[in-house]
């Protein structure tokens, strides 16, 4: 798992969310029609903030962009992570 923040030089058009200290997480995912509901039914019980859920954009299947709020971000990786869903990046945005 890499945890990650945008250079300075990227500027703040390389973020997609503006969001007052909030990260991106990168999950990968086993494709199935409850997959959503599952991920967040399992955000809501480690009482984290999910502002978005996003398909990757490069298109694949596998991997789901989850925006989070600042607050129980380590709960609900760990959460995650007991949920067989395999946490690849982590990704701070700036605040």
């Amino acid at each position: 798992m890499r945890i990650t923040t945008p250079s300075a030089s990227e500027g703040p058009a390389a973020s997609p969310v503006r969001s007052r200290g909030s990260y991106l997480v990168l999950v990968a995912v086993e494709p199935g029609p409850n997959l959503e509901p599952h991920i967040r039914a399992v955000v809501t019980r480690a009482r984290g903030e999910l502002h978005s859920l996003n398909a990757d954009a490069g298109g694949d299947p596998t991997r789901r962009w989850l925006h989070l709020g600042r607050r129980r971000v380590d709960d609900v990786v760990a959460a995650l992570n007991a949920g067989n869903f395999a946490v690849d990046a982590i990704v701070a945005l700036p605040g």
